[in-house]
């Protein structure tokens, strides 16, 4: 697998009189899993909603897996999965009926994947979402896109507000799923330690502009000091926050 899974040249986008981005250039290779750090409000949302093809940009030039999502994104989404901070799901609807709603949506989807997993993660199947705990509803919203066996899986924070041990378990899970095939990962979040693991690359986001972007350990390497080579947290706080604080 070669080439790139996002190319964004010159992207300009913002809401009614709060500007987002004055001039984005990004890439994301295929095949890796690549993190966007950034602090609240950096603009990580936004620009998973441009990758999606929710919004459309005031200018410049935004492909992914070669496609114009505002253009194409009927084609597109049968090619990339997101899991959103807060997921999409229907408060009344049960789990079983709602993994028999993404099935008509998405043919092709593994549903007996998603079931197993959820079963082996103890989500009840005849429990309506509303009911589930926030790690459960987590839980649900990330083995159904991964059973669609997607090119490209885009996170936008789904782990905020779960406890340790619930984004442990998902964090198994796309390890499972990056080791099991060669998916691209892009994953938005503001806490680096935790996806350290997981990534190969990074962006760091602040404020709508890119500070760094390129392979993590290149970054280490051109980062280290007296003391040795930063982490990735250290990388954030150092390149991603204006004062070297967490945000």
């Amino acid at each position: 697998m070669s080439g790139m899974a996002i190319e964004i040249e010159g992207l300009r986008f913002g809401y009614p009189r709060r500007p987002v981005f004055p001039s984005l250039t990004v890439s994301v290779p295929q095949g890796m899993a690549c993190g966007l750090l950034g602090p609240n409000a950096a603009g990580k949302t936004t620009l998973m909603s441009l990758l999606n093809g929710f919004y459309k940009p005031d200018s410049g030039r935004i492909r992914v897996l070669g496609m114009d999502p505002w253009k194409e994104r009927v084609a597109l989404q049968r090619r990339l999965a997101f899991v959103p901070e807060h997921p999409f799901i229907y408060p009344w609807m049960r789990v079983q009926d709602f993994l028999a709603f993404y099935a008509r949506c998405f043919p092709g989807w593994d549903a007996a994947m998603a079931r197993e997993r959820l079963e082996a993660a103890r989500i009840p199947m005849k429990a309506r979402f509303q009911s589930l705990s926030r790690g459960q509803q987590g839980r649900v919203s990330l083995e159904t896109a991964l059973a669609r066996h997607a090119d490209l899986l885009l996170l936008d924070d789904p782990t905020l507000g779960l406890d340790v041990d619930t984004r442990h378990a998902l964090y198994r899970s796309l390890v499972e799923e990056l080791a099991a095939r060669e998916v691209t990962v892009f994953f938005a979040t503001h806490l680096p330690a935790e996806v350290e693991g997981l990534l190969t690359h990074v962006i760091f986001l602040r404020e709508g502009r890119v500070t760094a972007q390129g392979e993590i350990e290149a970054m280490k390497e051109q980062h280290a000091g007296p003391e040795g080579r930063p982490s990735l947290e250290d990388l954030y706080l150092k390149l991603a926050t204006e004062d070297g604080h967490a945000a």
